[in-house]
């Protein structure tokens, strides 16, 4: 720590140097005088620049290319026009300019390797050394993705915020439309799934996408006619893309008709039949027309085609606890293990882990887990209606009989 210190506090006086320099070249006079520190100003400038990098100080790099306008403009009045100086301060000028903009990339780059291996954390502290460099802040976006794969929802919604503000970019309005879809704040989600429309215009696949987007919050908030109108537009002018078919099963399903949106389905994996989510859906869809193994079929192709498909281990495992062997529950547990390793915010495998424990006896650890489930998602009424009968399969009769209430209260605020 001392060595960095030391450094850093090297770097610092070479910077009061050039102020200094600076303003003694201000105070002259005579041309030759002005000339000499001028060069002399360059050099240094090359040095700190140069030192700057070899220490990767990046955001004291940042900071000099900041500066380094200020510092120049006042002097810019002191030449004429045709002063070779000038030729050389600009040549300075464009060279840091062209640094900058190479080491961000660069950074970046290391950022998106980082998100590429799963490692947000690193990747965020990468991005953080752009933060005084990056004018556009696109590094935001990127922080804003990250902290939403950590779990961190409430954050990546306020970094998204802070970027749109100067970043008209359709993908994050997007992503602040899907985080409000999580958070069923529907209204909201539409809101942003339209500002995503609107700046998406030019791009027919993207514009898809934020269509569907608002078609599913649509369904999800049981404006059934609004969804259906919208998806027919949609497969008017695409009906060999996959995606609108199997929103339109989405649609079917809510509204419990699965063989309808079974077919839907199957529709859209004569398209694109390498899809596991499709597969996935699917599976679901036979799943409440209580063909289990049909279903389970269809969660093992969607595996076979992405073997850590965090939702289809989740689905499989669910479905698993429906056995009455408890061989059954053992692969249900390792499934449910794989997936939560791959998300260990998701509400849904949290609770699916919590049943599989209760039916083991294992009540007391099945418990912890639906609490967990609860505090990533405290609106789903299933998950309070199970911790009540785990505890009252532990004796806890009254705090049972609480869980219980706060179950209704939730379907019927959700039926409202």
């Amino acid at each position: 720590m001392e060595i960095a210190l030391s450094k850093s506090n090297i770097l610092e006086a070479r910077m009061d140097e050039v102020y200094k320099l600076r303003e003694n070249l201000m105070s002259k006079e005579d041309h030759e005088s002005r000339v000499t520190i001028a060069y002399t100003l360059i050099e240094k400038i090359k040095e700190l620049e140069k030192k700057y990098i070899q220490e990767k100080e990046y955001e004291k790099f940042f900071k000099l290319s900041e500066k380094i306008f200020d510092i120049f403009k006042p002097l810019l009045q002191k030449f004429e026009s045709q002063n070779p100086i000038l030729n050389q301060i600009d040549s300075l000028l464009s060279n840091i300019r062209c640094k900058k903009s190479s080491m961000i990339l660069e950074l970046i780059q290391v950022a998106m390797d980082k998100i590429n291996e799963k490692k947000y954390e690193e990747a965020v502290n990468t991005l953080e050394l752009i933060s005084s460099g990056d004018n556009d802040k696109n590094y935001l976006f990127y922080t804003a993705y990250c902290l939403g794969e950590m779990g961190q929802v409430d954050k990546a919604l306020e970094t998204y915020k802070e970027y749109v503000k100067l970043n008209l970019d359709p993908s994050a309005f997007y992503n602040i439309a899907k985080i409000y879809e999580s958070k069923q704040n529907f209204d909201k989600s539409l809101q942003y799934y339209d500002f995503s429309i609107r700046y998406y215009f030019q791009e027919n696949h993207d514009l898809c996408l934020a269509l569907i987007g608002k078609i599913n919050v649509y369904i999800k908030s049981e404006r059934f006619s609004e969804a259906r109108t919208l998806i027919n537009f949609l497969l008017d002018f695409i009906p060999d893309d996959a995606d609108p078919w199997v929103t339109k099963g989405t649609l079917y399903f809510y509204e419990n008709d699965y063989s309808e949106a079974i077919r839907c389905y199957d529709k859209a994996l004569e398209i694109k039949k390498g899809e596991p989510e499709i597969w996935a859906k699917k599976g679901v869809a036979l799943r409440r027309t209580n063909k289990y193994s049909e279903a389970i079929r269809c969660y093992d192709k969607a595996l076979e085609i992405k073997s850590d498909y965090a939702y289809a281990l989740n689905a499989k495992a669910w479905l698993k606890t429906y056995s009455k062997n408890k061989n059954d529950f053992k692969e249900a547990l390792d499934l449910v293990d794989r997936s939560l390793y791959l998300q260990p915010h998701s509400s849904n495998a949290l609770d699916t882990k919590g049943i599989i424990l209760y039916k083991l006896g294992r009540y007391d650890e099945s418990i912890e887990y639906f609490d967990k489930a609860i505090d990533e998602n405290e609106v789903d009424a299933d998950f309070w209606l199970h911790k009540s009968m785990a505890l009252e399969a532990s004796g806890q009769l009254e705090k049972s009989e609480q869980y219980k209430k706060q179950a209704r209260l939730r379907k019927s605020c959700s039926v409202s």
